[in-house]
């Protein structure tokens, strides 16, 4: 099997993977809104966003470093160096794990008393921290299966531990059912807690069975050495990077709920509103986008290799097609969110409100999915570093908006804030592209007429399903049917374009 092919077999896996667990968070979260409330999800969706940056530090860039240094010892067929690479990793990764459990610990208390000002944070915070040792462990070993590319344990890991959170969570928030906010939240957490308990073990198991296989052909341990100065030099510059912008966010994610208190709501209404935003909103919204970002990731190997060759023709060729595809389907997914946003709403998560949100946000959504495939891309190209700048430089105006918007418009303030951020974003790595490749856009056939053709699509299929009576499932399938029949009629989907991606996947069979 060649390289491209295990990369594309890697993809194909970890795109159903994501999917999967994408379609598990929504539908659980669908259940604990309905089972608990949205102020108690609200409250529960903030408490996540304080462990979030606990959770950067834990980890603090071991994955990729692990990663990283594995693959560079193997591409040397140095297993010595790969077993002195796992001791210094997995050793990193429990300092940090075990700092940043203390740390929360410690500071669960002021942190919910002084910032958050909700003192039913406090339990919940101290048991998630307790779980961030193991977390971090468990990243470490998942940066090995990749580097020896052995994917499917990852994936198998992933699916196991959520599935049992969810198995764990239904039978605990049963137990508290009727009691208080903070007993909800706290059985979420320790439903959690279990499930990585899962997580962390099944990854151990993996790995004694994976290294048991691995026989040392190495003579000496004169190749471990300078292991942990590598280790270092790739980690903690991955790792202050990600502890600023994770910081950035906490605290625009710590504001987005007093900002909405300000604008008039009190408190249980703004945590409600929040939840249903952050919680209910966003993973559906962001749900289809597992397919472009999974597809999209695997061009980064490629796109480095064209780099290094200097082949800018080919760069420029598929960076079009690229983005052309990551339209087309930002504009679908966009448009069927539009139309039937009221009963994904209700369907899911029984909630009008969430209905409207829906609406609101799905307008932003071929941004979105396309700034997500131009990051990728960019990484590619070696040009990581812009893309860290601006996700940071966008972050801060992120929360200069916050200031301005919330308190005055309340949760659609908040919206205003996801659609410009994603416009300024999307903007400056789009402008990057365009500079770097020299490929250029057609507004025509990318954008206006798939956002024609998905709209007669909408209409036509909700026509056929009102005559048939036909669920919303099938017209909404029905919508992606008629649509990607459009495109070939008006041309936006051409048949060269169509046998440019079954080439893709066939390049190296």
């Amino acid at each position: 099997m060649t390289r491209l092919k295990k990369y594309l077999a890697s993809g194909v896996l970890m795109t159903c993977v994501s999917l999967a667990l994408r379609g598990l968070s929504v539908a659980f979260n669908a259940y604990i809104s309905r089972a608990i409330g949205a102020e108690a999800l609200g409250l529960y969706t903030l408490l996540g966003s304080v462990y979030g940056f606990a959770l950067t530090l834990a980890l603090s860039g071991i994955n990729l470093t692990t990663t990283r240094l594995v693959s560079d010892a193997l591409g040397e067929n140095d297993l010595q160096k790969v077993r002195a690479s796992m001791t210094r990793c997995i050793g990193y990764s429990l300092f940090f794990g075990s700092l940043a459990c203390a740390l929360l610990l410690l500071l669960a208390d002021p942190i919910a008393t002084h910032i958050l000002k909700d003192i039913r944070i406090i339990k919940p915070l101290r048991l998630a921290g307790a779980t961030l040792p193991l977390i971090s462990v468990t990243a470490c070993l998942n940066g090995y299966f990749t580097a020896v590319r052995k994917v499917y344990k990852n994936a198998a890991v992933q699916i196991g531990e959520q599935l049992a959170r969810i198995f764990i969570c239904a039978s605990l928030l049963g137990l508290a059912m009727g009691r208080d906010i903070e007993s909800s939240c706290t059985a979420l957490v320790l439903g959690g807690a279990l499930s990585e308990m899962l997580s962390f073990t099944l990854s151990v198991i993996f790995y004694v069975f994976e290294k048991q296989r691995k026989k040392n052909t190495s003579k000496s341990d004169r190749n471990a050495s300078g292991v942990t100065k590598k280790m270092l030099s790739i980690a903690l510059p991955l790792a202050l990077s990600t502890y600023f912008r994770s910081a950035l966010l906490t605290l625009e994610h710590i504001l987005i709920p007093m900002g909405i208190e300000k604008s008039g709501e009190n408190r249980a209404n703004a945590l409600a509103a929040y939840g249903t935003l952050q919680s209910m909103v966003m993973p559906l919204v962001l749900f289809p986008a597992a397919l472009t970002q999974s597809f999209s990731s695997l061009l980064v190997p490629e796109l480095a290799r064209l780099k290094i060759q200097e082949n800018m023709r080919e760069i420029r060729y598929i960076a079009g097609r690229v983005c052309h595809f990551a339209l087309l389907f930002g504009v679908g997914a966009s448009g069927v969110m539009i139309f039937f946003a009221d009963e994904l709403g209700m369907g899911i998560y029984g909630s009008a409100e969430a209905g409207g949100y829906i609406r609101l946000v799905a307008h932003i959504v071929p941004i979105m999915y396309l700034d997500t495939t131009v990051d990728n891309m960019l990484k590619g190209l070696g040009e990581q570093l812009y893309t860290m700048n601006i996700n940071i430089l966008d972050t801060l105006c992120s929360l200069v908006m916050v200031w301005i918007l919330i308190p005055r418009f309340g949760g659609y303030g908040y919206i205003i804030l996801i659609m410009v951020s994603e416009i300024f974003n999307a903007s400056a790595s789009i402008y990057k592209l365009v500079k770097v490749t020299g490929m250029r856009f057609s507004a025509l056939r990318w954008f206006v007429l798939p956002a024609g053709a998905v709209i007669i699509s909408t209409q036509a299929a909700n026509m056929l399903c009102k005559i048939f009576k036909i669920s919303t499932l099938g017209a909404i399938l029905g919508s992606i049917g008629i649509y990607f029949v459009l495109l070939r009629a008006i041309g936006s989907l051409n048949r060269e374009e169509c046998a440019w991606i079954k080439g893709f996947f066939k390049k190296s069979a």
